[in-house]
């Protein structure tokens, strides 16, 4: 799965979210029935994850609608005009595939959809700040099974250190948290299975942090350095039997752009008593000419990436692997007619995903580069 995909639906959840959690404060009749315009997008120094999306909101429970026939611009400080070209699922992106954004520059946004006109005020991309560091530990976790019985489960607990080598008098910062890895499918004997017997593998990324926001507002806390923060809990699974990695993107924000997720992040995961203020809806950045209330936000960011590599020698438990067929078990694969991979399904010997391991949410047949 694409960063622009990955960032579209941790915004997407939050937006639905937001809309269940704030039901007093926005036109009931128009969430129910869909249809408000969501804007988001991203201009980065990477040249990767720049994008624009437009879709509309679907009927309640049902995923965005995708629009198709927009007129996308975006504008840099010295005019500059890079026009986006729609691509699948409601996704604009640049014509060159090696765009990409530089600090100190300028950028807005324009749109034009049926006649209408809508843009973001212009943003400047930040300085990156900052230097972070992964490790993790091993641990144990304590649960109650379906049948009530507690269990011991090994997790690996995700940690990062952050140093600042100086401090401006003003920054601010977003951390994203993904992981990537191999996933191998059942090996299928060529010589019942022809002509693509073998073993399957795909590429599985995930976003890990749907439902956290990690942010550093530079002007409040002025400390040299954020030791021990605690990322993630993964339990330790099949994912682990080859090459993992956990990827933490940080991302240089504006003071708008860190206004923005902590009110999102603050109103999705809000907590407290019943007799506390109600939250108000987020207020994005985009902007209708004829005062059409529109989601989303566009953001202008600078973006470096720490990886940690994990490794089956770091990780030396048992775990275990549906995919796997040994004993009676492999034999059971000789028991389908002849190259029926989907009997294999249908009976209950194969999982899905060990056939087809793109069933999997994030997986893709394309390796990363960093693998």
């Amino acid at each position: 799965m694409s960063d622009v995909k990955k960032l579209l639906s941790f915004l997407t959840i939050s937006l639905l979210l937001l809309i269940l959690s704030c039901s007093e404060v926005i036109d009931i009749p128009v969430i129910e029935s869909g249809g408000q315009l969501v804007i988001s997008g991203r201009v980065s120094n990477s040249t990767e994850g720049n994008y624009v999306s437009v879709h509309r909101t679907g009927v309640l429970g049902r995923p965005p609608e995708p629009v198709l026939n927009a007129e996308v611009r975006v504008i840099s400080g010295n005019g500059d005009v890079q026009r986006l070209i729609a691509a699948d699922s409601g996704f604009y992106k640049f014509r060159a595939s090696d765009f990409r954004g530089e600090p100190g520059q300028e950028y807005s946004l324009k749109i034009q959809l049926n006649g209408q006109r809508y843009y973001a005020h212009t943003q400047r991309m930040p300085t990156l700040y900052g230097r972070d560091s992964l490790y993790f530990e091993l641990s144990k976790s304590v649960r109650i099974s379906t049948q009530g019985v507690l269990v011991e489960d090994d997790v690996l607990e995700l940690y990062m250190d952050t140093h600042f080598d100086q401090l401006e008098e003003e920054f601010y910062i977003r951390w994203d948290l993904e992981e990537a890895y191999t996933y191998l499918g059942t090996y299928l004997p060529a010589n019942h299975f022809p002509p693509s017997g073998g073993q399957v593998q795909c590429f599985v990324t995930n976003r890990l942090n749907q439902q956290k926001v990690f942010l550093h507002n530079g002007r409040k806390n002025r400390a040299q350095a954020i030791p021990g923060q605690h990322l993630f809990s993964r339990p330790i699974d099949k994912s682990f039997q080859a090459l993992h990695y956990f990827n933490v993107i940080r991302s240089s924000l504006s003071s708008e752009t860190h206004r923005y997720w902590s009110q999102l992040d603050r109103v999705v995961n809000r907590q407290g008593s019943i007799f506390d203020t109600a939250p108000a809806a987020v207020r994005g950045n985009i902007i209708s000419e004829t005062g059409e209330e529109v989601l989303g936000y566009f953001e202008v960011v600078s973006v470096d990436t720490t990886r940690l590599a994990v490794t089956r020698n770091d990780v030396p438990l048992f775990f275990y692997d549906e995919c796997v067929k040994r004993g009676e078990e492999y034999f059971e694969l000789f028991s389908v007619p002849l190259g029926c991979r989907q009997c294999l399904i249908d009976e209950g010997i194969v999982a899905p995903q060990c056939l087809d391991c793109q069933a999997l949410p994030g997986s893709s047949y394309t390796r990363p580069s960093y693998f």
